[in-house]
């Protein structure tokens, strides 16, 4: 037990007797005016606290008890045992202290509280009788020096003299079974650990009207004290502390103190932000403390509520806020809720969601913190906790893990979290690499495993999560190959790129594909992170490596998202060619449904047919042969599919030579479509555009030189010089309007897959003006589409009675860039001295002069696009290379849906018809034409009258 008592202010004891307005006792100074009319009135009071048995963590330093109890002797009355509560005790009261025990008499200690002899002492030993000693004992207010208290309680504390005299008083321990003189020099109080008070009531101080009636706690939230608001109902005092002045507090603090939520060392509740907590093993009280107020004791830590030498953990408390008062309506409507329903349910069968663990937290050698508080409650969360609590609390490291590898990559990618967790703690840096698995990070082969507890530990401790390996393979390829979508999504979240390229730039979307993990697929396309027709080095879109793989549900769900069999790789083999390569026979039909070119060549000249012949897949045979592949056709080597069988004698050979019997007698009957070139660009453009006839014997154009720029005959002095064009310096998509190529334009008019916007006039384009080779931003930003050439899958088709036009392979959504007009640029005075005009684009300069693009001997595609009524594709100005207003880039974009084998068309204009009309008029067949053989002269009506009406404006 420990017993204290406080002189007067000059050290000397107060005489017995004296009165407390005599001029030899000084008053406390309390800030308050001298009344010399109404002295002070002294409440003298002796505190004795029942002894704390020590816990296990305090036997090891505090010498062994030999009493068992203790008793407290007034003079006047009967021994009393040592009570919870302290006693107020009259001044000139004598005070015996006599602790006992069983079957052997220890020595006592008596107080007097009036001016008496120096106290005595005497002790015998075993089986003898202990005479009491004496002290002086003297009693004043005193004021508490504990800072943000409040208001201070008119509480007392009484000091024992440490040498047994009336001077030189101090604080001592008095250890139940020795004397002062022993206990001053054996255990000094330095060494002594306090325990707390939180369950031990004060002393009822309803005499003292000191006016408190407004709690006195002090809430501590986020590093500051707020003061409470709440009433006090009860006067009884408390403290957490023995250091702590008593204060009066409300009901709800005086619940939290008993729940040893205030800290022992400073008297501030842990209400809300970081603090220390102390769990005895298997005991519910859970002791909540600063970290500067922890008791520390020869090098350790102790608990200042319990003194036990536990695992101390760091944890972070959230003040809930109240629910406002329900309203009389709401409570009736709350009753009404809650009356019992019969329903049928699962009953226990339904699980409780887990409630929230603390949060633990530890810092590694290299400053970087690790934190459960990301983790998802379960087995992985309580596992890492428990590491970090017993590295948090020292604790001695298991043997198996005294000595670690050199390398970390073997433990991750075997999932010992353990392991990596103490070479981490090591000081071992996350982001080493392995020369045996490709330089790969430990981070790599955590994604391989899929164990996310080990992915997030090697984040939390600052591994890349973009890092690639020899291969360029990153971590979150590495998930995404092996199916790990909860990696995948949590390696996003801190910083990944889903848009990186590995070996042969394949993305994440491939590796997806190609293991068929469907649910990491639609992860990749819904948060739109990447094109569903993005290709690798190869030109492979994910649709062919799932091709290849035979991932029929995979396929179907690609194509369904938006995926093209009939886009080509480099090899120029689209999906078809993979599913007959494959030999599966549901791809194949459902590439066929969606309108695959049966009879498509790729730079070998090899046909599906030829690759299921060569495959030996009868059954892809058959369904090609059904659904009208040519038997006859042959590849570059002068083969044809019988030749590629290997075995004459096979059911894929039979096949193929019954077709081609049956066949020859049905030539006479149709016209088979004929191929006439695989590719009429020779390879300039992205995808081959193929020339065929089924109408008449017509061959394929040869009057003309295929570009893919616009070309010059003369010098046009067109202002190429890079110094003249206005760039951007962005570092994001260039679809804001910081970007200055875009507010060139009014604003970025693309989206992020390369279309126009909604918003955009069709009928009036406005100029746009792409960024440029002087521009410092990324090459695949949202404003480079033209550049980046023709990417829709297009077809050279022998018309009836309109000659050669222009069709789609696919089908092309609204906006989406079709081709650019190419030609020759020349002067409108050059274009009127030419005698065809049949290919003539006029440019439209309205200030100064003007120019035209003749594609008669030298076009492209473009130049075989026919004229619509009701055009699906609509010209708009665009400026690339050169910002020179006189030479804009005539470019095509869809101006709605344009569906697979749909000829694409635009307006001609008026004016060409109404020059054109004598030698040929439309035959588009709409509805709605104005320039066929039917309605050209009434067209021709309204534009004289029209014009007429403009001339009889201009000369008024």
């Amino acid at each position: 037990m420990k017993i204290y008592f406080c002189p007067t202010d000059d050290g000397t004891p107060i005489p017995e007797g004296a009165r407390t307005d005599d001029p030899s006792v000084k008053k406390r100074k309390t800030g308050e005016s001298d009344d010399k009319s109404k002295p002070p009135v002294l409440q003298p009071m002796v505190m004795v606290v029942a002894n704390h048995l020590p816990n296990p963590g305090l036997r090891s330093i505090l010498p062994k008890p030999n009493v068992t109890a203790a008793q407290v002797v007034v003079s006047g009355g009967q021994p009393l045992l040592v009570p919870a509560q302290p006693l107020l005790i009259q001044p000139g009261t004598k005070v015996s202290l006599v602790p006992t025990s069983v079957g052997v008499a220890t020595p006592g200690v008596s107080f007097i509280t009036g001016p008496l002899a120096p106290p005595k002492a005497s002790a015998q030993g075993a089986g003898g009788k202990g005479a009491p000693v004496t002290a002086v004992i003297d009693f004043r207010p005193t004021v508490s020096s504990q800072p943000n208290t409040g208001n201070n309680s008119d509480a007392l504390r009484a000091l024992l003299s440490k040498s047994g005299t009336v001077t030189g008083l101090k604080s001592v321990p008095v250890i139940s079974g020795l004397i002062p003189a022993q206990s001053s020099g054996t255990v000094p109080d330095k060494e002594v650990i306090p325990l707390c008070c939180c369950k031990i009531g004060g002393a009822n101080f309803t005499k003292l009207s000191s006016g408190a009636t407004y709690c006195q706690a002090l809430d501590s939230v986020d590093g500051k004290a707020l003061g409470c608001c709440n009433k006090v109902t009860n006067t009884q005092l408390v403290r957490p502390g023995v250091k702590i002045p008593f204060m009066l507090v409300c009901e709800v603090h005086r619940k939290r103190l008993k729940l040893h939520q205030c800290c022992p060392g400073c008297g501030h509740f842990c209400t809300e932000g970081k603090f220390l907590q102390c769990q005895r093993e298997g005991g519910n009280s859970v002791h909540n403390f600063h970290k500067q107020c922890q008791t520390v004791r020869g090098g350790k830590l102790y608990c200042p509520h319990c003194g036990e030498e536990s695992a101390q953990v760091e944890v972070t408390l959230t003040l809930h806020e109240a629910r406002p008062k329900e309203t009389n309506d709401q409570i009736r409507a709350n009753l009404r809720s809650k009356i019992a329903k019969a329903r049928m349910t699962l009953g226990s069968l339904l699980k409780k969601k887990p409630e929230a663990s603390p949060v633990v937290s530890i810092t590694l050698p290299s400053s970087k913190t690790i934190s459960s508080d990301g983790l998802p409650v379960g087995p992985e969360r309580e596992h890492l906790e428990r590491l970090m609590s017993l590295c948090n609390a020292k604790a001695e490291r298991p043997k198996k893990y005294r000595v670690l590898p050199k390398n970390m990559y073997p433990p991750a990618a075997e999932g010992d979290v353990d392991k990596v967790f103490y070479m981490l703690m090591d000081g071992m840096d996350p982001n080493q690499r392995c020369e045996e698995e490709d330089e790969q990070t430990p981070l790599h082969g955590a994604a391989y495993s899929g164990i996310f507890g080990m992915v997030y530990l090697l984040v939390q401790a600052g591994a890349v999560v973009h890092t690639p390996d020899k291969t360029l393979k990153t971590p979150l390829m590495c998930a995404s190959e092996y199916g790990h979508l909860a990696i995948m999504k949590y390696l996003v979240a801190a910083g990944a790129r889903l848009d990186d390229r590995g070996e042969d730039r394949m993305t994440c979307l491939h590796y997806a594909a190609k293991a068929g993990h469907m649910d990491v697929i639609q992860y990749i396309l819904d948060i739109d992170a990447l094109d569903v027709n993005v290709t690798d080095e190869g030109g492979w879109t994910p649709i062919m490596w799932a091709t290849e793989s035979q991932l029929v549900d995979v396929v179907q769900y690609l194509v369904s998202r938006g995926g093209d069999p009939n886009k080509k790789d480099n090899e120029e083999n689209n999906g078809l060619h993979w599913a007959a390569f494959a030999g599966s026979i549901e791809i194949t039909e459902l590439f066929l449904d969606m309108g695959c070119e049966i009879d498509t060549p790729n730079e070998h000249g090899d046909r599906p047919l030829h690759i299921a012949a060569r495959q030996n897949h009868y059954e892809v045979v058959v369904l090609l042969l059904a659904r009208g592949a040519n038997v006859d056709v042959r590849n570059n080597k002068d083969e044809t599919p019988v030749a590629c069988c290997g075995d004459s004698n096979s059911q894929v050979s039979m096949a193929l030579k019954v077709n081609k019997q049956l066949r020859s007698f049905a030539a006479k009957l149709s016209r088979p479509e004929r191929l006439l070139h695989r590719d009429v660009s020779v390879g300039r453009e992205r995808n081959p555009i193929a020339c065929v006839n089924d109408t008449d014997d017509e061959p394929y154009p040869t009057d003309y030189l295929y570009v893919d720029h616009n070309v010059e005959t003369q010098d046009l002095h067109i202002n190429n010089v890079i110094t003249s064009l206005q760039s951007c310096r962005c570092k994001d998509d260039c679809s804001s309007l910081y970007c200055v190529c875009a507010r060139s334009s009014v604003r970025c008019w693309y989206d992020k897959f390369g279309r126009l916007l909604e918003d955009f006039n069709l009928l009036d384009p406005p100029h746009i003006f792409e960024c440029n080779r002087a521009c410092r931003c990324w090459i695949n930003c949202n404003n480079r589409v033209v550049q980046n050439g023709i990417t829709c899958r297009l077809q050279m088709f022998r018309t009836n009675g309109r000659g050669w036009g222009v069709r789609s392979l696919m089908d092309i959504p609204k906006g989406t860039f079709i081709c650019e007009y190419i030609g020759e640029l020349i002067s409108d005075s050059e274009a009127d001295r030419r005698e065809d005009d049949s290919y003539l684009f006029d440019l439209d300069n309205k200030d100064g002069d003007t120019y035209c693009i003749d594609a008669r001997k030298y076009g492209n595609v473009a130049r075989f696009i026919n004229h619509l009524c009701e055009p699906n594709i609509v010209p708009v100005k665009v400026f690339v290379e050169h910002q020179d207003l006189r030479f804009p880039r005539i470019c095509f974009f869809s101006s709605r849906e344009i569906k697979a084998y749909e000829e694409l068309g635009f307006d001609y204009g008026e004016k060409f018809w109404i020059i054109k009309w004598k030698q040929f008029t439309c035959a588009c067949g709409s509805p709605k034409c104005k320039y066929s053989t039917e309605t050209i002269k009434r067209t021709l009506e309204e534009y004289r009258l029209r014009h007429e009406e403009e001339d009889i404006t201009q000369d008024t």
